[in-house]
């Protein structure tokens, strides 16, 4: 497996806000939220998996299905899920609400660590001094902070990003001018105003 050969999607989020709705589901003309991201993923990962609270609703979509098997405790479980099965020393998570995956962002990413070498920890967008942590490359190493992170109930990825242990590349807004100028890749559907909205934007 490649340094760089697996992706993450974190989906089996409650949306509460979406009245209880599994947002990767959702769709948009047609097409699943998540089905989109996999014909985007596909195009550079080997292996996509898809870290789910209910492996029969996303049987159809893959075989790479990882169940998370501490319900209700946010992204971070789901992330851990994920790290645990990859081989690769560096995977790629997205939220499973976000359609709108940017390849040449990710290549953006991705050549980060190639500069950096294997020292980082982490490569995450961040806008208007705000992490993205649903829209980064995480080190498969960090898996026992992260765990040890989910024991002691400190489950914000936000927080953990922010901690001096880690080596945190940023890609800013600057740094993506060229290949995403409007960010609209970090689009995230937590209303279904926000669904409306986009689905009437990809006409």
């Amino acid at each position: 497996m490649s340094v760089f050969g697996e992706a993450i999607i974190v989906a089996g989020g409650q949306g509460k806000r979406m009245g209880g709705k599994e947002k990767a589901l959702l769709t948009i003309h047609g097409q699943t939220i998540l089905q989109r991201q996999l014909e985007v993923l596909r195009q550079k990962f080997s292996r996509v998996w898809i870290s789910v609270n209910d492996v029969e609703k996303y049987r159809a979509y893959s075989e790479f299905l990882v169940m998370d098997k501490r319900q209700n405790l946010g992204p971070m479980s789901g992330v851990a899920s994920g790290l645990r099965e990859a081989m690769s020393d560096y995977v790629f998570v997205v939220a499973g609400d976000m359609p709108l995956i940017n390849l040449h962002v990710i290549e953006v990413m991705a050549e980060r660590i190639r500069e950096g070498g294997d020292s980082i920890d982490v490569v995450v967008t961040k806008v208007e001094g705000r992490f993205q942590p649903l829209y980064a490359f995480y080190h498969r190493r960090l898996l026992p902070l992260i765990e040890s992170e989910i024991a002691r109930g400190a489950l914000s990825l936000t927080r953990f990003l922010s901690e001096d242990k880690l080596c945190v590349s940023c890609v800013s807004g600057e740094d993506l001018s060229i290949s995403a100028p409007s960010l609209c890749f970090l689009t995230n559907i937590n209303f279904e105003e926000e669904l409306a909205k986009i689905t009437e934007e990809l006409l």
